[in-house]
């Protein structure tokens, strides 16, 4: 069948090309299949229904292989599980002591409802009062996030990741929402209160940025669908490489704004020169049950245009402004849209966004565009120029592993937060160090 949509779709251009390739989209975008995930929205609350045998050997287990970790965080679990934990030990078993028991459905609760509430539980607990304190280490994230962790026990592995994540989502929508500057903003310069909000951090950056940065949100690729069916087209700034799963749920839309800087491979896929460079005629196949789409390659033109780009290892390089095209067909072999990858930076121009347009981005690549291009001095994290100031009252961004798009207060919420990070928290960018 592939064959014979693929001959069809050459006998439709006026251009044939002998040495045209035709690949299948399992194998371009081979490394995002095996690395991604779509992560659905959760509730907490259920959790209580699962707090049985199987959470208490889960418990102790993990607690048992991190135990170099968590045993600086020995106070906090003591009074959390009320005298469970001890310095010599621990004594947990079924049915949990009424006190652990509410301590457990209590955070659940609040993690649905009320972030700020669920804060000032983990430092009435003590979890802000010990831990490492070293803002840069990776032992204070290590740290925070598998404590919080530690109490989603019971659950499978992948259960895991989905609780985290979401988590995570709903302390983002807490730290930078309508509450920022009665809550963040004055934890960011109060000493006090740091801790606290390195904790937040810590999640939020591992989950979304340093682990999530690969994944998507179930409900940012389901609203992006929606956008598209009502005709929108989605303005991706960077992202590499990432469109099977924009393909694969209906959106056939979409303007890329991407360096595709040669260390593609070590993030994305091998196959991303083919996206960039090829013959007029080049096929991309989707082969997903009944929902065929075909992209054909139809222009690539250089800008005549160059950029400078810093590498990983600091090498700087020049490359050449581009466009490539390619066109989408469905099934039926008519056009339902295109995919345009413009290579280069971005600047404040994209964000001008038109009435049928919608923008997207992935979560360590937002903290660029909210960050001052003046800090990150030679780090590569400086920010790339963008005037949140600039952008319309209006405007909403989407990002890939979130479950809300964020609005323009939000984005500025962030600006004034990393603003702070630098002069008073001075802990990790939420857009660095991607693993």
């Amino acid at each position: 069948m592939k064959k014979i949509l693929a001959a069809t779709l050459f006998a439709l251009t006026t251009s044939m090309t002998s040495n045209a390739v035709v690949k299948d989209a399992a194998e371009v975008f081979k490394r995002w299949i095996q690395i991604q995930q779509i992560i659905p929205d959760c509730s907490f609350q259920p959790l209580t229904e699962t707090i049985n045998e199987q959470f208490v050997e889960d418990f102790k287990a993990s607690y048992e292989m991190q135990l170099r970790v968590f045993n600086r965080q020995l106070p906090f679990l003591k009074t959390f599980t009320n005298g469970c934990m001890t310095d010599y030990g621990y004594q947990i078993a079924m049915p949990l002591n009424d006190v652990f028991l509410q301590n457990l459905q209590t955070f659940y609760l609040l993690a649905d409802t009320d972030i700020g509430s669920l804060v000032d539980l983990l430092s009435n607990f003590g979890l802000f009062d010990n831990g490492d304190k070293n803002n840069t280490s990776n032992n204070l994230v290590e740290q925070f996030t598998g404590i919080t962790q530690l109490l989603f026990s019971g659950q499978t592995e992948s259960r895991k990741i989905e609780l985290m994540f979401n988590l995570a989502n709903r302390y983002a929508e807490w730290v930078f929402g309508d509450k920022f500057p009665t809550t963040t903003q004055r934890m960011l310069v109060d000493a006090d209160k740091h801790q606290a909000l390195r904790y937040l951090y810590s999640v939020i950056w591992q989950k979304l940025a340093g682990h999530g940065w690969k994944n998507w949100h179930q409900s940012a690729l389901t609203n992006l669908a929606q956008e598209a069916a009502n005709g929108k087209t989605v303005v991706y700034i960077a992202g590499g490489s990432d469109l099977f799963q924009l393909i694969r749920s209906g959106v056939y839309n979409i303007v890329n704004i991407d360096p595709q800087l040669p260390s593609q491979p070590t993030y994305y896929t091998n196959d991303w020169e083919f996206l960039l460079l090829g013959n007029v005629n080049d096929q991309i196949v989707f082969n997903d049950n009944d929902k065929k789409i075909i992209m054909v390659r139809s222009s690539f033109k250089r800008t005549g245009k160059q950029f400078q780009a810093t590498l990983a290892n600091q090498q700087t390089i020049v490359l050449d402004e581009s466009e490539t095209v390619w066109d989408l067909y469905g099934a039926d072999l008519k056009k339902v849209g295109s995919y345009t990858l413009k290579r280069r930076y971005c600047n404040q121009g994209d964000f001008a966004l038109k009435p049928n347009e919608v923008m997207l981005m992935s979560f360590n690549e937002l903290h660029y565009i909210c960050q001052p291009q003046t800090l990150g001095g030679n780090t590569g994290n400086q920010g790339w120029g963008i005037d949140i100031a600039q952008l319309t009252p209006s405007f909403k961004i989407y990002v890939k592993q979130l479950r809300q798009p964020l609005s323009r207060t939000m984005l500025t919420n962030m600006h004034m937060s990393t603003l702070l990070n630098a002069t008073d928290l001075g802990y990790i960018s939420l857009g660095s160090c991607i693993n």
